[in-house]
């Protein structure tokens, strides 16, 4: 059944329409995202292809033939451009602007020096197949290196359409003379139909790959802290409460650190507060630097930072604290002329066989720290029960 074509390019009109200003809206609620408001002019730009199209007549003159295929080439191009920014690459500028080029003068041999209706739907059509092709190749190239499933499934489905385009190119060529694009035609029929299940399917999957990076963002946010990139409190938290539970079931060992960097409230009061944020980043890329393959660090709160050393017991958490704390004192950054040093107080305590939480490691932890500052800062000081009990006393008869 050949279907009535200028309907289609009209449903084709409104669902580009459509899927451009839905683009748009969610461009503006998230504007870090550049590719939305791309694909949203793409759409937009095609919709005033499929308008300039479904208005001809049966002799559309030159200018109306170039309007409307420069509208569709642009749009198409701007969905690949799209798809290079939602990926960070950068924009195809002067390959897209070459092969329009090469488009429009190609058009424009077969409709003012060997006026040939069927030769430019072939070059429309290989135009489109190449663009697809060209969009999938950063679509595959992207899933493989993100594991997105929807970037994936979108590149293959463009290159089904390269594929078809490609038939439709050479089919429209040995069919022979064409009188005009919207002539009745199973050939031309298929492709408008087809370029239909395309727009929708291109809506829809960079819909869903927006959604995706959001919802991944949203996970980011609420697992790293934004300041240093390690995890933050509650996520150091969550994992370190299922490694106790881990170690205590096989009655292995681990240990804790807490880390403090010494006198920070003076770096900010001194420096300012981005010299302090500075300070922050640094501390933390260093620290993960210096600890080992598989021990989990994260960000505390202000100053103070965790890292939990698994299959380690105490002495062997006392050298690599010691480490830590050498490969941080001689951390030194540079802020507006100023060469800002700072040393690190740290605190150790072990897991035990039958400890009743994890949060009785982190008071110790947090007990060892406290002396290590009361005790100079600069140092490292290991948890152990009767000499912090000592410590304590001593200090509270000091006290009084």
């Amino acid at each position: 059944m050949i279907l009535d074509s200028r309907t289609l390019i009209v449903v084709a009109l409104m669902l580009s329409t459509m899927l451009g200003v839905a683009l748009f809206l969610t461009w503006r609620v998230n504007r870090s995202i550049v590719a939305l408001r791309h694909w949203a002019v793409a759409n937009l730009l095609m919709a005033v292809g499929f308008l300039l199209i479904a208005l001809r007549g049966p002799q559309p003159s030159t200018l109306e033939l170039l309007a409307s295929n420069a509208a569709i080439a642009g749009g198409s191009l701007w969905i690949w451009l799209g798809v290079r920014s939602f990926f960070s690459q950068p924009a195809p500028v002067e390959t897209a602007g070459v092969l329009f080029g090469v488009k429009m003068a190609a058009l424009l041999i077969f409709i003012e020096i060997v006026p040939d209706t069927a030769a430019r739907v072939a070059i429309a059509t290989l135009f489109l197949a190449v663009v697809s092709v060209l969009c999938a190749i950063d679509l595959l190239r992207a899933a493989n290196w993100t594991s997105a499933v929807p970037a994936g499934g979108l590149g293959y489905i463009l290159l089904g359409h390269a594929g078809f385009n490609v038939a439709r190119a050479i089919l429209t060529l040995h069919g022979g003379h064409l009188p005009h694009l919207l002539s009745p035609s199973t050939v031309q029929t298929l492709g408008f139909a087809e370029s239909l299940l395309i727009i929708l399917a291109l809506g829809v999957g960079f819909i869903i790959m927006t959604t995706e990076r959001l919802q991944a963002e949203l996970r980011r946010a609420a697992t790293y802290d934004a300041l240093t990139g390690v995890f933050n409190r509650r996520a150091f938290l969550d994992v370190a409460e299922r490694e106790f539970a881990r170690f205590q079931r096989r009655g292995a060992p681990f240990s804790l650190l807490l880390l403090d960097i010494d006198h920070f409230k003076r770096i900010n009061d001194t420096f300012g507060h981005q010299a302090g944020d500075e300070m922050l980043r640094s501390f933390s890329a260093l620290a993960l630097g210096a600890l080992r393959q598989g021990d989990l660090f994260g960000r505390y709160g202000g100053e103070e930072f965790c890292a939990l050393l698994p299959d380690t017991p105490c002495e062997g958490a006392r050298i690599v604290a010691e480490r830590l704390r050498e490969s941080l004192s001689e951390l030194v950054i540079e802020h507006e002329g100023n060469l800002i040093a700072t040393t690190v107080s740290i605190g150790v305590a072990e897991s035990r066989p039958g400890a009743e939480s994890f949060d009785a490691i982190v008071s110790e932890a947090d007990m060892a720290l406290y002396h290590a500052k009361a005790g100079g800062r600069d140092r490292v000081e290991v948890y152990e029960e009767d000499a912090c009990l000592r410590k304590d006393a001593l200090a509270a008869g000091g006290k009084a």
